[in-house]
């Protein structure tokens, strides 16, 4: 007599999914006590909503609230976006946007290094680079001065000339893709909150900027100048808010998310946080070996915050939202509402394009 083994039916796979925010009954008293822990927060962030949002499984809280804590990861995808947006754009110009920055700025006259960098907003080494890269191309040229041999000043050569309509030409394409998202009304208003909260921090950080450089900008920086800058001011009040903590500004967004969502699936970590894959699993590799991670749910591709890692997180976002504080502090209130409200229409927009 032949027979057979029945092999054991294979489950079906089932595609991971982001959960939403897990919710439980609660008592009276547990009510009484979240509804006072709500207007506790209100009170220390007027900009967070009051009234309970459901948010979708794959929307990240810095597009559901409009508050200080969104500002940061606002501000670094919108500074990626803009960024991108310029080199789909440059083509084969060979310019980088702060190249191309340094090239309008020299288009008013020859400008010596270190007024040309305080202009620019960039540190030695990354000017030393910029500079560096238009002199090989042949756009810029370089002279010093008989009374002061170690003073360096620069200018357009002819070719630089020639290239910088073209350059303006992008920038001004740039600048009409960046803001496609908002009405007519809002474009002009978006540009000039975010232009005020820029030059109201030029004298502030490691690295600070000539207000001059709107004069020769025609009296206008463009989306990638403003994010860039503002990604700077960011990242220096988060390092001196945050500094004591061995932590990053994207680190502590991941720490954010994951803790906002309870699970977050590995492979959905890069596109939430909008980075490659690589940079992704080496923010998980610092987190595991900090303690912050589960290594059981992590071995299930998995991402879950230990006890350490939700006190830790709930100590970072005390410390963040002080730093996001600052860096609106120089605006109104209703400035402040406006600014978070446009940030997000553009991210938006450009995730849905």
């Amino acid at each position: 007599m032949t027979g057979y083994v029945r092999r054991p039916l294979r489950a079906a796979a089932t595609r991971p999914r982001l959960p939403t925010p897990s919710t439980s009954s609660l008592d009276s008293g547990a009510k009484a006590g979240l509804i006072r822990q709500k207007s506790a927060a209100a009170e220390a962030d007027p900009l967070l909503p009051t009234k309970a949002e459901t948010r979708p499984a794959t929307v990240p809280p810095f597009m559901v609230e409009q508050s200080v804590a969104s500002l940061g990861p606002l501000t670094r995808h919108l500074r990626r976006i803009a960024f991108d947006t310029y080199e789909a754009l440059a083509g084969n110009l060979g310019i980088s946007p702060v190249g191309s920055l340094l090239v309008r700025i020299l288009a008013t006259g020859p400008c010596d290094s270190d007024k040309l960098r305080e202009l620019a907003a960039l540190d030695t080494v990354s000017f030393a680079k910029e500079i560096g890269l238009l002199q090989r191309t042949g756009l810029t040229a370089i002279t010093a001065p008989s009374a002061d041999r170690r003073r360096r000043i620069y200018t357009l050569t002819k070719d630089g000339r020639a290239v910088l309509t073209r350059v303006r030409r992008v920038i001004a394409t740039v600048e009409r893709s960046f803001l496609a998202g908002l009405s007519e009304r809002e474009k002009p208003l978006f540009t000039r909150i975010f232009t005020k909260l820029v030059l109201a921090h030029s004298a502030n950080g490691t690295i600070r900027q000539n207000p001059a450089v709107m004069d020769l900008l025609d009296g206008k920086l463009d989306p990638v100048a403003l994010l860039r800058r503002a990604r700077q001011i960011s990242v220096d009040l988060f390092t001196l808010e945050c500094g004591t903590l061995n932590i990053t500004p994207i680190e502590s967004g991941a720490l954010n998310l994951i803790g906002a969502f309870e699970t977050v699936a590995t492979k959905d970590l890069p596109k939430l946080l909008d980075v490659n894959r690589g940079s992704a699993f080496a923010i998980v590799a610092k987190l595991l070996a900090m303690g912050f991670l589960s290594p059981e749910d992590q071995a299930q591709r998995r991402l879950t915050l230990t006890p350490a890692g939700r006190t830790f997180q709930k100590d970072l976002a005390i410390r963040v939202r002080r730093a996001n504080t600052r860096v609106l502090s120089v605006l109104t209130r209703n400035e402040q509402t406006q600014l978070i409200r446009l940030m997000q229409s553009i991210y938006q927009h450009s995730k849905s394009a």
